[in-house]
């Protein structure tokens, strides 16, 4: 929603950005999403980065639960 558009096709391995994100290249995930961006690096706050990042790992038992969510500093 921030965005305006998804960060990845879809939630697999196979995809390139979500490889980033499960291949642990967080920096070029990011890198590609503020490529066309107005403030480029400051578009996406390092509090949201870590929530994204944290609710989108690959193996799901990593990723943050709804408590954790609702407890982020971002929201």
């Amino acid at each position: 929603m921030i965005s305006q558009h998804c960060p990845f096709d879809s939630a697999k391995s196979t995809d390139p950005y979500y490889k980033c994100i499960g291949g642990g290249k967080v920096d070029a995930f990011w890198k590609v999403h503020t490529k066309n961006k107005p403030e480029l690096d400051e578009f996406y706050s390092e509090d949201f980065k870590d929530l994204f990042i944290g609710m989108t790992k690959l193996e799901a038992k990593k990723r943050l639960k709804m408590d954790e969510i609702l407890k982020h500093p971002w929201m």
